[in-house]
């Protein structure tokens, strides 16, 4: 046989295969394709729906509110948490006690040594400006509670009193972040007290930590849902 008989043989063979092959290439590249496209407009739906519009988002925050009391330093520390409706609208409850961190000792005042002071407030916020990093709202707040106290003076000389404490104000958000930021502000609170009253009523100043729960678990399940994503992507 000649040597361009063989290479004619040879190139039929290659040509006869190849040809019986490529449909079925074809199609699993067809295959791998849709399979690509489904994947990428199923990770644009969730991601839609991850980051729709929500009318109703879970609120958080931690307070540190400071007033004087008869003119001596009053620190409390308290939680509060809530529904923000519409971006606007904030609802919750919160709980204040005597703040007995290092920097704002509460019971070293002068005049009172208050040994416990507590109580729940009702709370309701209105955003008046929405910016990209800081937020104004006005605050307004009812609540109810007890403390007991004795004169420092005079510390046999004990007292307790339910009270109800109602107050107003403004604040203000600063968020750097978009998870975490500081809150600052002040307002005007008024007590009613059962049995004493120790001059509870007066202007109060506030710092806290704001966290934002909804924008934190979003960006995580966004992350989860783009690694999943990516994973069956490249398994394809």
């Amino acid at each position: 046989m000649s040597n361009q008989f063989l290479k004619t043989f040879f190139l039929r063979i290659f040509f006869s295969i190849f040809l019986a092959t490529l449909p079925g290439s074809l199609v699993l590249a067809q295959q791998a394709s849709s399979k690509a496209d489904s994947l990428h407009r199923k990770f644009e739906q969730d991601s839609a729906y991850l980051f729709r519009y929500q009318k109703f988002k879970p609120y958080l925050n931690i307070d540190f509110r400071n007033a004087y009391v008869v003119k001596n330093f009053l620190s409390l520390v308290g939680i509060r948490g809530g529904t923000v409706v519409d971006g606007k609208h904030i609802f919750g409850l919160g709980y204040y006690v005597l703040n007995e961190f290092p920097i704002f000792k509460s019971n070293k005042i002068k005049v009172y040594q208050f040994d416990k002071l507590n109580y729940f407030t009702l709370f309701y916020e209105y955003k008046i400006y929405n910016g990209r990093v800081f937020d104004v709202l006005l605050p307004f707040e009812l609540g109810y509670g007890n403390y007991s106290a004795s004169l420092s003076e005079s510390p046999e000389t004990t007292f307790s009193s339910s009270m109800i404490p109602t107050g107003f104000g403004i604040k203000c958000i600063l968020m750097p972040h978009q998870w975490i930021g500081l809150k600052f502000g002040g307002g005007y609170r008024y007590v009613w007290e059962n049995t004493v009253n120790v001059g509870m009523d007066g202007g109060y100043f506030t710092i806290g930590i704001r966290i934002d729960l909804d924008h934190m678990f979003r960006d995580i399940r966004f992350s989860r849902l783009k690694h999943h994503y990516h994973k069956n992507l490249k398994s394809l």
